[in-house]
Formats: C-alpha cells, structure tokens, sequence
C-alpha cells in the first residue's frame, strides 16, 4: 500500500496483529453483563445499605468491562479488513517491482 508516514503509524499495528487476537471477546462481555447484572440484583435485594452506594460504582465498571470487549472485536474486525486488502495488494506490487 502506498501511505505516508502517518498513515503507516495507524495502519501498521492492525497489519502485525495475529487474525485470533480478536477472539474470545463474547465471555468478557458476559462477565461485564454479570457485573451489572448482580449489581442490579444486590440494589434490589440487598439487604444492606452499602448495596446502594456501590451500585452505580458497579455498573460503570461493568459497562467499562463490556466497551473493552466490544472494542476489542472492533479491532480484530478492522485488522482482518486491512489485511485481507494488504495480501490483495502485495500480487500487484510484485508486479510492479521488475519493471
């Protein structure tokens, strides 16, 4: 790919990530579902009254939990994109260079 110095500063880490980096992100968003889940069921439930204090606490941790693995998707995603257009661009260039 023709980019400028820039361009390959953001582009480079997603062309070196490994395809199965992005794997595993569905069981960090359950457990992020659980975190908000047993906060909402200790609010409701709990008989102490710390649960009330520490309930918006807790969800925004596990609200954090979830963005990360929604993040992380994202990422492996976008690295399969540009890799799979690196590898159809290389054949090209290959081409090019013996001239």
């Amino acid at each position: 790919m023709d980019l400028t110095d820039d361009e390959k500063k953001l582009v480079q880490p997603y062309l070196d990530m490994k395809a199965t980096n992005g794997r595993g992100w569905r069981p960090v968003l359950a457990v992020g579902a659980a975190v908000c889940l047993a906060a909402l069921a200790a609010r409701l439930f709990g008989p102490w009254s710390q649960a009330r204090m520490l309930f918006v606490p807790t969800v925004v941790v596990g609200l954090l939990i979830i963005e990360g693995a929604l993040d992380r998707r994202r990422r492996a995603k976008l690295a399969r994109i540009l890799q799979k257009y690196d590898a159809a661009l290389e054949p090209d260039e290959a081409e090019e260079a013996p001239e």
